[in-house]
Formats: structure tokens, sequence, C-alpha cells
């Protein structure tokens, strides 16, 4: 099931997507295996969706369980990283670990790592599909069940991806690194990045009492279009509570990235 589930569409199964009734009919594979759309039919006709609510002639689905969803998971991980499924599930429960310790650094680095084994006709679409790194860290996110969103628009713009553990808010920005264009400078695109998630105010929205005082961390992680991995980060730290905005200093992190 999980290798007709393309990078583009992780998004629409692990969350909940809106499909009207007359959409869901029979389909065959080899109609899915032609059609650029995620196959929710079949995911749906399977038990890997089902219906929480009805809208009109519209049908909300959404992935059943717990059970359901880490096994689907250990799947897409499984085949995009082209490993079996119990050394998918190790990988993922590493980069679990690190997430929640609050090791930003040490998670991106293990991230890198699995981008790195990603098979080359599947990181193709990485230049193609802006939302090709974020898509898999969404997909890892919603397997260990931290509170996160994927795109999620403020009045200002949108943010790539914010993930909360119980300490710290992430708040990720993804941006091109080409090797070809000498204009381009890694660290000029990682403030450029962080100062992206300042200027659209992603945070805006972290205002309940639980997340109000959280240490937040701006996270741009600068990905490079020859190897497809992340190629440099920078983490500036900021506090966003009763005494309004405060920023720490920026620091980056090159070194550690090969690229």
């Amino acid at each position: 099931m999980a290798k007709l589930i393309s990078i583009e569409h992780i998004k629409n199964i692990t969350s909940e997507t809106t499909i009207k009734k007359d959409f869901i009919i029979p389909v065959s594979i080899e109609s899915i295996m032609n059609s650029t759309e995620p196959p929710i039919s079949l995911l749906f006709q399977a038990g890997y969706l089902t219906i929480k609510r009805t809208i009109e002639e519209d049908l909300v689905l959404e992935i059943p369980n717990n059970e359901v969803r880490d096994s689907l998971m250990s799947e897409l991980w499984s085949n995009s990283l082209g490993v079996t499924i119990e050394k998918a599930f190790k990988r993922i429960e590493l980069l679990a670990t690190l997430l929640k310790k609050d090791e930003p650094i040490g998670f991106l680095k293990e991230f890198n790592n699995d981008l790195a084994s990603i098979p080359y006709f599947e990181n193709q679409h990485a230049e193609k599909y802006k939302g090709y790194y974020h898509s898999y860290i969404h997909m890892l996110v919603r397997y260990i069940r931290l509170p996160f969103r994927s795109e999620d628009a403020t009045s200002e713009g949108q943010t790539d991806i914010w993930v909360e553990t119980r300490n710290i808010i992430y708040y990720f920005e993804f941006k091109w690194y080409d090797p070809d264009k000498r204009n381009q400078v890694i660290a000029n695109l990682i403030k450029e990045a962080i100062n992206q998630i300042f200027e659209t105010k992603y945070y805006n929205d972290h205002t309940d009492p639980e997340s109000y005082n959280k240490m937040r961390y701006a996270i741009g992680c600068v990905c490079s279009t020859r190897t497809r991995k992340i190629c440099g980060v920078g983490i500036q730290k900021f506090i966003y509570g009763s005494n309004g905005l405060e920023r720490m200093e920026l620091q980056n992190f090159l070194d550690e990235f090969s690229y």
C-alpha cells in the first residue's frame, strides 16, 4: 500500500482529508499508478482511512487509530528509504528520541542520514516539490504524535512546519541552495529562512497558557540541489510571552552538514 503513496501526498494521507461521497468507488491498482492524485478511495476500502464525519455531500476521512497510523507510517518510511519495516521502525524511534529530548542538531544530522539513503529516483521529487523535506518531518511527528502543523497559514504568511515538544516549540523553514549559482551563500539563506519566520509571525498562534512562555527555536534549513540533503542549519532561540518578543543570538551549523 505504501508504494502507491508519493511524498507529495503524505499530508493528505496522514491528516484529515475531505472527499466527495461519489468519489468513493472501486478502483484498480493500474488506475492509481497512472494517477497523480492520492489513492484515497483505495485507502478507505482497505481500512487505512475511516469516516470521521460528513458535511453535506463530503466525507471527512482520517486514520482510524494509533495502531493503523503507526503501521502506515512505518511502511511509508520503509518504502521511502528502501529498508525493511524493522529498520525503518528503529530509525523512527531514534529520530523521535532526539526530537523529544530537544536535540535539534542531532535530530537533523540523523535525519540527513536518512535523506542520503533515499533512492535516486525517489529524491528527484525534491527540486520539484517545495514540501519534500518537511513532508518527511510531517510523517515522523505524525507517527510519534507530537503537536505539530504543516504549512500552517497565518494572517502574515505560511510556515513550512512547526513542532511542539514538552519544553520547546520548533519552527522550520526550508530554503534551496544551488552550488552552481555563485551569488548564493548558505549563511545568507539561513538568515533569510529565519527572518521569514519572524516576518510572517508564525509564532503568534501559540498563546495558550502551556505554550506561551516556552522557549522557541526558529530553524532555517538549507538544502542542496546537488545532493538533495541539508547543507546548513541556523537556530535562533527566542521567547514570545508576556514581555513580548526576545530573540537570542543566531547560531549557524555548517560544518556539521556536508554538501
